[in-house]
């Protein structure tokens, strides 16, 4: 292989993984995603728990946003209309009721 073959695979080998990252980059999101989101929460209450580290509100709302997962929103939405979601205040009432199981004691 001479130099400039040589050369010029390297030039198309370092092309290549450039496009392939340079396209999974721009498909991962737009170069502004972070401060999007950040517009979007901008004073939402989920902002105030993490500032606050309100424990309990960042349970509640992650376990909501959870359960979207894998479902169609309308689906997921239906369900917790009717049956609500796993709630921060009431595991720790039914943990106070002393569980028989004793991994459950803290």
């Amino acid at each position: 292989m001479t130099m400039e073959q040589n050369k010029a695979e390297t030039t198309d080998d370092f092309g290549y993984a450039f496009r392939s990252i340079h396209t999974s980059c721009c498909l991962a999101g737009a170069p502004s995603y972070l401060d999007d989101i950040r517009a979007v929460f901008r004073g939402h209450a989920i902002v105030r728990a993490i500032r606050d580290h309100d424990m309990a509100a960042l349970f509640d709302w992650l376990i909501e946003a959870l359960s979207f997962q894998g479902f169609s929103d309308a689906v997921a939405s239906g369900y917790m209309a009717q049956r609500g979601t796993a709630r921060c205040s009431d595991i720790v009432e039914a943990l106070s009721l002393a569980p028989s199981c004793p991994k459950l004691g803290g």
